[in-house]
């Protein structure tokens, strides 16, 4: 089997490119999903958050707030640091656990916002990164976040940068007007299908 990561900074698309290879029949493990519902829902993470953080966290329903614990989390590196520190070993195992489901697939395909900075490339046989455009990025995340232009510029500034992924990737994906997505994707996958 061979594991392929696609990596980006938010709103660079790694989403609409893992689709494509979904599209054609690729196998997608969606490891900042898979990140979001564990943080919210399992009971390992929910009662450490809620030790650290206090009840504050809660929204009405008894729950764990997303918008309220990522305020927390993006203002504060050291929350971002610990939260990831509980969150990645519980993803790294849900993600075997995945592979295990996925064993007949020739290829898989792992989505993943931190894979350098989380060590899983270390698992992985290649990985791309897929760039766009800032003014493209921003407003993307504008639109589907609903957050101010200084509040995603802020998120911006707390990831790695695009040279940092670039420099520790297999290749690049270009998310613009000019370079289409599904030849980028087929040009991959001839390198790894017989």
């Amino acid at each position: 089997m061979i594991k392929i990561g696609i990596t980006g900074g938010i709103g660079s698309g790694k989403t609409t490119v893992c689709k494509v290879f979904e599209n054609m029949g690729i196998p997608v493990y969606y490891a900042d999903e898979h990140a979001r519902n564990i943080t919210l829902f399992s009971d390992e993470s929910k009662k450490a958050i809620l030790t650290k953080f206090g009840a504050e966290i809660l929204d009405t329903y008894g729950e764990i707030d997303r918008l309220k614990l990522a305020s927390i989390i993006f203002s504060d590196k050291a929350n971002t640091q610990w939260l990831n520190e509980l969150i990645h070993p519980l993803v790294k195992i849900h993600f075997e656990n995945w592979i295990t489901q996925h064993k007949t697939s020739k290829i898989i395909v792992k989505e993943a916002a931190l894979i350098f900075e989380s060590g899983s490339d270390k698992l992985l046989d290649a990985v791309y990164t897929v760039i766009r455009p800032l003014e493209d990025r921003i407003t993307s995340v504008m639109q589907r976040s609903n957050l101010s232009r200084l509040e995603v510029e802020d998120r911006m500034n707390k990831q790695s940068s695009d040279d940092f992924k670039i420099e520790k990737s297999t290749g690049v994906i270009y998310n613009d007007n000019s370079d289409f997505i599904l030849d980028q994707v087929c040009q991959i996958l001839s390198k790894y299908l017989p």
